[in-house]
C-alpha cells in the first residue's frame, strides 16, 4: 500500500467535489434539514427553549441514511459508466489504494458538513448551559456513524454501473442498519389482524415481505434488467428476509447489537465503550473489503 498514491487519488476526489455543484447542493440540503430541527424541530431550540443536542444528533443520525449513500453513489459507479475506471487502474496503483482515497475524500466532506454545524452547541451554550460531554460523544457518534454508512455506501458504489441503483441500494442497506434493532419488536403485540385471529408475526412479515419485492422490482426497473431476472431476484430477497425475520424471532440481542442505532445512543450519551468503538470499526473494514473485492472481481470476468 503506498499513502503517495491514496493521497494522489484523494486529492483528485476532493476537487473533483467542489469543482461540481453535487457537494455544494447537499451541502444546502443538510444544513437547511438540520438547522430546521435544531430551531423549530419538536424539541428545538425555540420550541423548547432548552440546551440539548440529542433530538438534533438524532434526527442527523437518521437523515444520514439518506444523505451519505447521495455522497457515496458516484465514488464507482460514475468511474464505471464514464469509462474512466479502466484509465484509472491502467496506473501503478492498487484497487484497496483506490477505495481509500476516494472513501477519505468522501469522509472528509461529511467531517466538513458536521463542522458547519458547530454553531448549533454554540449557540445553546451562549443561551444555557450546555453539558459538552454528550455534545462531543454526539459528534464522534456522527462521524462513526457517517464513516459506517460510507462504506457500506461505497461498496454499493462498486458494484453497479448505474448511480441511481448505487444510491438506492446504499439506502436499503444503511436503513437496515439503521432499523435492524427493531426487527425483534415485530414480533411483540397483536398487529392488524389479530382482531381475525392472526398474530402481528403474520401481519408484520406479510408488509415486509411485499415492501422487499417492491423495492427490487423498482431497482432491476430502473436497471433494465428482464422480468425473469427480476422475478428470480425478488424470490431470492423474500426467502432472504424470511430467514432474517426467523433468526430475529429467536435470536433477538443478535440483531440489536448488529443495529447501528443503540450502539449510538451509547456514544451520544459520552460513553465511549470498547465494544461501540470496536463495532464501528468493524463495520467499515468489513464493508471497505467488500468493496476492494468487488473491485478487484472484474479482472476475473
Amino acid at each position: 500500500m503506498s499513502i503517495s498514491n491514496i493521497f494522489t487519488i484523494y486529492k483528485r476526489e476532493m476537487k473533483k467535489y467542489f469543482n461540481t455543484p453535487i457537494a455544494y447542493i447537499i451541502l444546502i440540503i443538510f444544513l437547511i434539514v438540520s438547522g430546521y430541527f435544531f430551531s423549530y424541530g419538536q424539541s428545538g431550540l425555540f420550541a423548547y427553549g432548552q440546551a440539548d443536542m440529542r433530538i438534533v444528533f438524532q434526527v442527523l443520525h437518521i437523515i444520514f441514511v439518506i444523505f451519505i449513500p447521495a455522497i457515496s453513489m458516484g465514488l464507482i459507479a460514475e468511474e464505471k459508466s464514464n469509462g474512466t475506471l479502466q484509465l484509472l487502474v491502467t496506473m501503478p496503483i492498487h484497487d484497496f489504494e483506490i477505495i481509500m482515497g476516494k472513501y477519505l475524500a468522501a469522509f472528509s466532506l461529511i467531517a466538513i458538513y458536521l463542522l458547519l454545524t458547530l454553531r448549533y452547541p454554540i449557540i445553546l451554550d451562549s443561551y444555557g448551559n450546555l453539558d459538552w460531554g454528550p455534545t462531543i460523544g454526539g459528534y464522534i457518534g456522527l462521524l462513526l456513524v457517517g464513516a459506517a454508512y460510507l462504506a457500506i455506501g461505497m461498496f454499493a458504489s462498486s458494484i453497479s454501473k448505474n448511480q441511481v441503483v448505487a444510491f438506492i441500494l446504499g439506502v436499503i442497506l444503511c436503513f437496515s442498519f439503521q432499523m435492524t434493532h427493531a426487527l425483534p419488536e415485530l414480533f411483540q403485540g397483536e398487529g392488524v389482524l389479530g382482531e381475525i385471529g392472526l398474530g402481528s408475526m403474520i401481519t408484520n412479515v406479510l408488509v415486509l415481505l411485499l415492501a422487499s419485492a417492491l423495492v427490487v422490482f423498482f431497482i432491476h426497473f430502473v436497471s433494465h434488467i428482464s422480468i425473469k431476472k427480476s422475478i428470480t431476484l425478488v424470490v431470492i430477497a423474500l426467502v432472504v428476509m424470511a430467514g432474517i425475520l426467523a433468526l430475529a424471532k429467536f435470536f433477538p440481542a443478535i440483531f440489536v447489537y448488529i443495529g447501528v442505532n443503540n450502539h449510538f445512543q451509547n456514544i451520544a450519551r459520552g460513553v465511549l465503550d470498547t465494544k461501540d468503538i470496536i463495532y464501528y470499526f468493524s463495520l467499515i473494514a468489513l464493508f471497505i473489503y467488500l468493496g476492494t473485492f468487488s473491485l478487484t472481481s472484474r479482472k476475473w470476468k
